[in-house]
């Protein structure tokens, strides 16, 4: 087989299994790998949890379980990204004192909860 042609095709296949890979742990579809010294500022393990029993934050990284071709085939005809239970949505509360601009197109209300609660 021509270099070229090896090297595009372990690059895709590279890409493809990280897109499984994502698509897997945004449906809630992995294993959690606790961080062996739970130091927080290991980039590596990104997350954290609660531990109720020791009253500390535990430090993970969401790991994808592993699925056979057709597993992942079935997988993907159930799946849909506006319901799966992906990681809850968050937005940005302004710090007291900055400025936040209102939303064009309307969406008063809502930036004005936002002032409320920033203050």
């Amino acid at each position: 087989m021509n270099e070229k042609l090896e090297r595009y095709i372990k690059k895709k296949q590279a890409q493809e299994a990280e897109r499984r890979k994502s698509l897997l742990i945004e449906a809630g579809l992995f294993d959690k790998e606790y961080a062996p010294d739970n130091d927080p500022n290991n980039p590596s393990y990104p997350e954290f949890e609660y531990d109720e029993t020791t009253g500390k934050q535990k430090r993970y990284r969401a790991v994808a379980i592993e699925l056979s071709d057709e597993e992942f085939a079935e997988f993907m005809k159930y799946y849909n990204p506006k319901t799966s239970p992906s990681q809850p949505t968050s937005i940005k509360i302004p710090h007291p004192g900055s400025t936040l601009q209102k939303p064009y197109g309307g969406g008063f209300k809502l930036y004005h909860a936002i002032m409320i609660m920033a203050v």
